[in-house]
């Protein structure tokens, strides 16, 4: 587990095989559904999702590079079939090197 402070609060990152997911205690903040294609060399994101609780505070910004540098950590490419996550990208070309080729 990742844990970082956000505004006061202890959140806490969780990788499983399909979904990067933020908790802040046992609530289910925010979450990065995935999937891989090319023998696990490239992620796809399907989805970024953020409780409505939790919205509007730059969260879905930061669970997208947290999982933008597992990426880069992992030296894979990324697929970004998610709206937010394809804009993310169009706004950060410095990531440009991680989009695969579709």
């Amino acid at each position: 587990m990742l844990y970082f402070h956000w505004e006061g609060f202890l959140m806490n990152y969780i990788w499983n095989n399909d979904t990067l997911s933020l908790h802040d205690g046992d609530t289910l903040v925010a979450e990065i559904g995935f999937s891989t294609i090319d023998d696990g060399n490239t992620y796809v994101v399907e989805r970024t999702w953020v409780s409505d609780a939790y919205r509007g505070q730059g969260i879905a910004g930061k669970i997208t590079t947290t999982f933008i540098t597992r990426v880069q950590e992992e030296g894979k490419k990324l697929l970004p079939l998610c709206t937010y996550t394809n804009k993310f990208m169009q706004k950060h070309p410095e990531y440009a090197d991680l989009l695969a080729k579709k």
